[in-house]
This record gives structure tokens, sequence and C-alpha cells, in this order.
């Protein structure tokens, strides 16, 4: 549950900052963690 709880987080900075501020790497593997149906 805490690692849906980061995710989440992540794609709010995502939105407020721009993506070249995270890595890559980081971006790759939050869009299919989103993906995923999490319930």
């Amino acid at each position: 549950m805490t690692e849906v709880a980061n995710v989440t987080h992540y794609s709010e900075r995502l939105k407020r900052r721009p993506t070249i501020a995270l890595p890559n790497h980081a971006v790759r593997v939050s869009i299919p963690l989103v993906t995923m149906p999490v319930t």
C-alpha cells in the first residue's frame, strides 16, 4: 500500500515540477505502476 502512495506522490510532483527534474528511469517505472489496476 505504501508503494501506491509513493507513486501518487511522485505523480503529483511530476505535474508540479518538470519531468526533467526526476530521473528518466523513475518515470518509466511509475508509468507501468499507474497503468496496473490497483485495488
